[in-house]
């Protein structure tokens, strides 16, 4: 006979009970405290406190809330890390320097950000792979004959070239823009606790979302296609005329007479057109009903 158990769920943990019942992941920390549970009926208090860490939902945050709205902070991340930028953007070449222009957010494995590629100043390693600066070209340059092949920029061969090409890498990371980025932290090499210092002395603040208006679809029609009736001021499809496009929003219908296509309005009642008549006088006077 199967031995009955008896669970023991403490109060303050019965919402983290029903959570861990109810985990569906598989995190094999959480799968095996569970087992333990259905074995032996109870868990110690550092067991219960681990499963309430790994099921807790993380919090969501704002997206327009902002944690640091405007900053200027150079950092350098691991050369992995800015492969991978690279080619989320296709950028390029490799962002080990960046430079920070807003914080967005941040938890406690990854920062968000918004950057862009910083070639100001002077470094000691590569700005692309991270690697150290040998040759005399490099080190004025700050990039690398092999990483810098990807740009399809002149590398120098005199020390008179070395402005010509300066000039052509800024306007190169100019054109490459600002990115969003989320960066591991063990992936800063230099400028994380620049970072975590704007963060800390910074109130957050909440931007405007950006709202991009949908562009307005117009279909053309064909008058003589349909058919006008005055009395119930409709326009239908002559039998046989398939139209294929939905009507929604403003139309275009084309008049083969006239050789004029005239824009009809959406509104409550139908689609109107007051200034350009274009079946009848009456258009002036109340909206036209398209029935598709």
């Amino acid at each position: 006979m199967r031995k009955v158990i008896n669970t023991l769920v403490p109060m303050q943990y019965e919402q983290v009970h029903k959570d861990m019942m109810a985990y569906s992941g598989t995190f094999d920390l959480v799968l095996n405290i569970r087992r333990t549970f259905t074995k032996y009926g109870k868990l110690t208090d550092k067991q219960w406190l681990a499963v309430q860490k790994c099921v807790k939902p993380l919090p969501v945050q704002d997206p327009n809330v902002v944690l640091v709205r405007n900053c200027t902070i150079p950092i350098v991340i691991s050369a992995s890390s800015a492969r991978y930028i690279a080619k989320s953007n296709n950028w390029p070449m490799n962002p080990c320097t960046l430079l920070v222009t807003q914080v967005l957010s941040q938890n406690k494995r990854t920062i968000k950000m918004k950057v862009k590629m910083d070639w100001s100043g002077t470094v000691g390693a590569c700005r692309c792979c991270g690697k150290s600066l040998t040759d005399w070209r490099s080190q004025a340059t700050g990039v690398g004959p092999v990483c810098v092949k990807r740009t399809n920029i002149k590398y120098v061969t005199s020390t008179s070239d070395i402005a010509r090409f300066q000039q052509d890498m800024e306007a190169l990371c100019i054109s490459m823009g600002e990115v969003v980025v989320e960066v591991k932290r063990w992936a800063f090499k230099e400028g994380l606790s620049a970072v975590l210092s704007a963060i800390s002395n910074n109130t957050p603040t909440t931007v405007a979302p950006v709202i991009t208006p949908t562009p307005q679809t117009y279909f053309t029609y064909h008058l003589s296609d349909f058919m006008w009736d005055e009395v119930n001021r409709t326009l239908s499809p002559k039998i046989g005329v398939t139209v294929k496009a939905p009507l929604k929003g403003d139309i275009d219908i084309y008049n083969p007479i006239t050789g004029m296509t005239v824009r009809f309005t959406e509104d409550y009642l139908g689609w109107t057109n007051i200034q350009n008549p274009l079946l009848t006088a009456a258009n002036q006077i109340a909206p036209i009903k398209l029935l598709i």
